[in-house]
């Protein structure tokens, strides 16, 4: 399932996006997935041990905010 991630700053600032393939099949389970991934300080398009972002989640035009 193709994925949208939007990355802002705890500023509410805009800092980047990116798109990656989930493991997921339904859209509570992409949430689960990238929660864990932001947990483990390993988003797609960021460095490894980032900073704590806000995660505007996209998948098949249903957005999911991660705070």
């Amino acid at each position: 399932m193709i994925v949208k991630l939007t990355y802002f700053k705890p500023s509410g600032k805009y800092y980047t996006d990116s798109v990656y393939n989930a493991n997921a099949t339904t859209l509570h389970d992409v949430c689960a997935e990238v929660r864990n991934l932001k947990e483990e300080k390993g988003l797609p398009g960021l460095a490894a041990g980032h900073s704590d972002f806000i995660v505007l989640v996209i998948v098949d035009e249903v957005p999911y905010l991660i705070l």
